[in-house]
């Protein structure tokens, strides 16, 4: 896959999973899993940022911008890039979300009921 395609990507909640913004972090309840959790900073911007929309590479930036990082050369450190794609990639593990990218489909992702 190129780079290109590789920024251009988007997230989806997968089905049964609901969140909401609240005062001190975001809450997901997943009803396929029977769990809840509430997300606190940097995850919960980051998690925000995907469910409306921004590809990986906006949320790279805003997470450097709101991590106070941007344009710095930090070497192996986590930096904001680092971080929001851990993070997603845990998501997609876990089953929360699914990726999303223009003209490419989410078939061959198993559903969320195979991984349960």
């Amino acid at each position: 896959m190129s780079a290109e395609r590789q920024e251009a990507k988007k997230y989806r909640t997968a089905s049964g999973v609901s969140w909401i913004a609240q005062d001190d972090g975001i809450l997901i309840v997943d009803e396929v899993a029977r769990r809840s959790e509430t997300l606190d900073y940097p995850e919960a911007a980051v998690w925000d940022m995907a469910c409306r929309g921004h590809d990986l590479a906006s949320i790279e930036t805003a997470l450097r911008w709101i991590m106070g990082d941007a344009g710095e050369d930090s070497g192996a450190s986590m930096s904001g890039d680092n971080i929001a794609r851990e993070i997603l990639e845990r998501w997609v593990r876990e089953g929360l979300l699914y990726p999303r990218t223009e003209n490419v489909s989410v078939r061959g992702y198993r559903t969320r009921q195979e991984i349960v």
